[in-house]
C-alpha cells in the first residue's frame, strides 16, 4: 500500500535552458567526461550488500540510460523499472556482481562498457541493503539480450526527456515526525506508462544534478 503522503507533490524545477536541444549538459561526449571527472571511484565497503549497474550510452549524440521493467513473474518488485543488479554472492565484490547481474539480466558482456566510476551508496531500508550504483560508458552498438526469467524489455531512455516540465517531482512519504523524500520520474514518450520512482530514481537524480552542476557547487 501507497504510505501516507505528508505534502503535494514537489514538481521539479530544473533550469529552463537545460531543455535547449544544443544545452550541452546532455550531449553525449560532454556528459561522458564530466562524469569521468566527478565520479566517485568504485566503493569496496563491507557494508555493501548489494549492486546495479548504470549503463550510458550515445543516443544519437545525447546521452541515454539503460533501465528494465522486470518480468511479472518476479516475486520481488514485478515490473518495476530499474538498472540491472542485485545481491553480492559469497566473497564477491560490489564491481563484480554488478558486472555478473548485468550479464546475467541483459546479456551486457564486460567488452561491451567502460567502467567510469560509482555514485553514492544507497541505502534500500525496508530490504536492509546499502546498493553501490556503477556507472558505466557502453560502447557503441552495444547489444542486449535479456533474460525472459527476470526481465520484461529492456528500455532505452534519453536523459534530456527527464528534466522537462513535469517530468520529474518529489513527494514526502511518512508523517510529520518520521518522513522521507521519494522521487519519482515519468514521461509520456520515453516511458510510456511506465513510472520510475524510489531507489533507480533517486540514483538517476543524483546522475542528473552532478551532469548539470559543476565542481565548485
Amino acid at each position: 500500500p501507497r504510505p501516507k503522503v505528508t505534502g503535494p507533490p514537489l514538481v521539479a524545477q530544473w533550469p529552463r535552458k537545460l531543455l535547449a536541444p544544443e544545452a550541452p549538459q546532455f550531449l553525449a561526449t560532454e556528459f561522458r567526461s564530466k562524469m569521468a571527472a566527478r565520479l566517485e571511484p568504485i566503493s569496496e565497503d563491507p557494508d555493501i550488500s548489494a549492486a546495479v549497474l548504470v549503463g550510458c550510452f550515445d543516443l544519437d549524440g545525447d546521452v541515454g540510460i539503460l533501465l528494465t521493467r522486470r518480468s511479472a513473474t518476479m516475486r520481488s518488485e514485478p515490473l518495476a523499472v530499474s538498472f540491472p543488479g542485485g545481491r553480492l554472492e559469497s566473497d564477491e565484490s560490489p564491481l563484480a556482481a554488478a558486472l555478473r547481474e548485468a550479464e546475467e539480466e541483459v546479456g551486457l558482456r564486460a567488452d561491451q562498457y567502460e567502467v567510469i566510476g560509482c555514485l553514492t551508496v544507497a541505502e534500500r531500508r525496508r530490504a536492509n541493503e546499502y546498493v553501490l550504483p556503477v556507472v558505466a560508458w557502453l560502447a557503441p552498438g552495444f547489444s542486449v539480450r535479456p533474460n525472459p526469467d527476470e526481465v520484461d524489455e529492456v528500455l532505452l531512455i534519453p536523459l534530456r526527456s527527464l528534466v522537462e516540465d513535469g517530468a520529474s517531482w518529489e513527494e514526502e512519504w511518512g508523517d510529520t515526525k518520521v518522513a522521507r523524500t521519494v522521487r519519482f520520474f515519468a514521461h509520456e514518450k520515453s516511458l510510456g506508462r511506465d513510472l520510475v520512482w524510489g531507489l533507480t530514481a533517486r540514483m538517476i537524480w543524483e546522475l542528473l544534478e552532478l551532469a548539470l552542476t559543476d565542481g565548485a557547487e
